[in-house]
């Protein structure tokens, strides 16, 4: 049972800095853009 808990705490924490960081991905992509052109 802890071993699932562990998961979903890893989980909701990787969602807290998807949606926290949606502006650095954003910034990632427009610099891997860049290069590319």
């Amino acid at each position: 049972g802890t071993f699932v808990r562990e998961r979903l705490v890893r989980v909701s924490h990787r969602r807290a800095s998807a949606s926290s960081g949606s502006s650095n991905a954003g910034g990632t992509q427009r610099h891997r853009g860049t290069e590319k052109m």
